[in-house]
């Protein structure tokens, strides 16, 4: 039984991670990143992609913590530009 501590301890991890991805979004444009059209929240949700393997669309806009019809569109500009 995983003991009520615990169970805190993972779900404060759950919130900081989503709080520091939100943070770090903002923060971390780079030139070369907007020239090729990568806002930090494309490369946010491409690396997401790259670490979990394949992923439907409900899930990994869970796991970014954003709409899944906004995640929509932005999945559909990041097939076109492939």
């Amino acid at each position: 039984m995983i003991s009520p501590t615990r169970i805190l301890d993972e779900e404060t991890a759950v919130r900081l991670r989503i709080a520091v991805a939100r943070l770090s979004r903002r923060l971390r444009p780079t030139s070369a990143g907007q020239a090729a059209g990568l806002t930090p929240t494309r490369a946010s949700v491409l690396l997401t992609i790259v670490r979990q393997g394949q992923i439907g669309l409900s899930a990994l806009a869970l796991a970014e913590n954003l709409n899944p019809t906004m995640l929509d569109r932005k999945s559909t500009r990041l097939n076109s530009s492939h």
